[in-house]
């Protein structure tokens, strides 16, 4: 199977003009289970809340643009006319509750659907924020520039770039209004035709991948699509206009449930982060090393440090009772002075991490069983030495382990040197 990522930049011209791009590979991987994503920034507006209006001086014109001479009542007759925004109900105070959050839903719905039906931008302006709508007159201009055959077919394909990545059968999820502003959380059933091609593709590709590694025997699951998106609205003169959107589709052959499963180890692994990386900034407690692994209490009743390798244990026969085997790397030269902090994966102050192994007897088996911990796994240390005396090196440690038990172990010791 396979684990793909899309990301899509925008060239300059869709970037400030609507901000959609084509799409480019920066995978693949191959890994288990397969899983792909599209991801794709939307910001057809760029404006923020307060910025709605023409600024002042301007009445809706781009900069530069004076007003018609006296004796002309509009621009040349060559010149098209900006489309003026639909006529919607004006939201009042005197609305229901869960009213003006259905006349915003409604509104971006209509503007949707007027984006599938549309044979230029022409017909969704009347949609878009006056900022978007300015963005847009001026970019139009500049296509023109380069000559009206070559502008009109530029204007043209940018558009049916747009369609085609506009995601399809849009369901508004929730809306949150703040003022003269809203912010939609939608989804799709889709993500437009472009995520059909993506799903298609990397089907094609799973479907090649697993049957190499099956001998071409059983088919791979189906790929399917998820697509969520942002949307920014903005009200203007009464009306509702469309802002910033930001759409995100992903791609796997995961089951739901699979995709359920997954979700709920990934919500367990914050869980255990929150639990875990606190222990890199902790005071250390004065008093012996203790704590608990798998559940079972342990105290430290031995302490060694030889080639790198801190051991705690407790228990005297060959195989201890109960067990913490750390592996040092960064350390430069001798122990002696040095700390050592990790959290979330990644050093703390410092170049120095460890390899984390926690043993326990288990009742009935002859061998411990040993649980490994790399930094990625999240565990949380603080490890400090002393200076070396006699043979031993003392040491402050607080640890704590990304397991379900939540192990840990924290207090000091003197490991003797070998």
């Amino acid at each position: 199977m396979i684990n793909l990522k899309f990301n899509q930049s925008f060239l300059g011209f869709c970037a400030a003009l609507l901000g959609f791009a084509v799409p480019a590979f920066t995978g693949p991987c191959l890994a288990q289970p397969q899983t792909g994503a599209v991801e794709k920034n939307e910001s057809l507006s760029g404006e923020s809340a307060g910025q709605s209006k023409p600024p002042e001086g301007q009445s809706g014109e781009s900069a530069g643009q004076s007003k018609p001479p006296q004796g002309q009542s509009g621009p040349p007759a060559n010149q098209p006319t900006a489309p003026t925004a639909p006529t919607a109900p004006t939201a009042s105070s005197a609305l229901a509750p869960g009213q003006l959050e259905k006349l915003i839903k409604d509104r971006y719905l209509l503007y949707h659907q007027t984006l599938l039906k549309a044979g230029s931008f022409d017909d969704v302006l009347p949609f878009r924020s006056s900022k978007s709508r300015q963005e847009m007159e001026k970019k139009s201009a500049e296509a023109q520039a380069k000559g009206a055959e070559a502008g009109k077919k530029m204007m043209e394909g940018l558009f049916a770039l747009v369609k085609t990545m506009e995601p399809r059968n849009v369901r508004v999820d929730s809306v949150k209004v703040m003022g003269d502003k809203a912010e939609l959380s939608v989804s799709a059933l889709d993500g437009g035709q472009l995520s059909d091609a993506m799903t298609a593709g990397l089907g094609g590709i799973a479907r090649g991948l697993t049957g190499a590694s099956r001998g071409g025997s059983q088919p791979g699951q189906p790929m399917r699509s998820t697509t969520v998106g942002k949307i920014s609205m903005f009200k203007e003169d009464g009306n509702w206009m469309v802002g910033d959107e930001s759409w995100s589709t992903r791609v796997t052959n995961l089951t739901p449930a699979q995709e359920a499963k997954r979700a709920a180890e990934e919500a367990a692994k914050k869980g255990l982060s929150s639990w875990c990386a606190p222990a890199a900034s902790m005071d250390f407690p004065k008093k012996p090393a203790a704590g608990s692994l798998n559940g079972q209490a342990f105290v430290v009743e031995g302490a060694e440090f030889n080639n790198g390798n801190l051991t705690l244990r407790q228990g005297r026969d060959f195989f201890a009772e109960r067990e913490v085997l750390i592996f040092l790397f960064g350390l430069e030269g001798n122990p002696d002075g040095q700390q050592i902090a990790v959290r979330d994966g990644e050093p703390v102050g410092g170049k120095g991490t460890c390899h984390v192994h926690m043993s326990y007897k288990v009742p009935g088996k002859d061998l411990p069983t040993t649980k490994m911990f790399m930094p990625s796994d999240g565990y949380g240390i603080r490890l400090a030495f002393g200076q070396r005396k006699n043979g031993l090196l003392p040491g402050y440690i607080v640890l704590r382990l990304p397991d379900k038990a939540q192990s840990y172990v924290q207090g000091y010791f003197y490991a003797k040197l070998k």
